[in-house]
């Protein structure tokens, strides 16, 4: 049986992800938005495998965020359907 680790790294990537939503969605200025995306892709770098970094290091910033959320949206799935027994 897998375990599913939810790692501060993978957290990390989360807080990232909000703290740019949270920029776009309060219309900040310019360079903070700027800053939050390349501080996700750098938590995203850090939660991504040795051979994984190749390929998000070439990424646009719209693959960042799509792939961020994605990709730990299915870690935290997995780990709630473990504690409701159902995986």
């Amino acid at each position: 049986m897998t375990t599913v680790l939810l790692t501060k790294e993978l957290w990390e990537v989360l807080k990232k992800g909000n703290d740019l939503r949270n920029s776009v969605a309060h219309g900040h200025k310019e360079g903070t938005i700027t800053q939050r995306m390349a501080d996700l892709k750098k938590a995203l770098l850090d939660w991504s495998s040795p051979e994984q970094r190749p390929g998000v290091k070439a990424m646009t910033d719209t693959q960042i965020v799509s792939t961020a959320f994605h990709s730990t949206g299915s870690f935290l799935i997995v780990a709630a359907l473990k504690l409701e027994g159902k995986y």
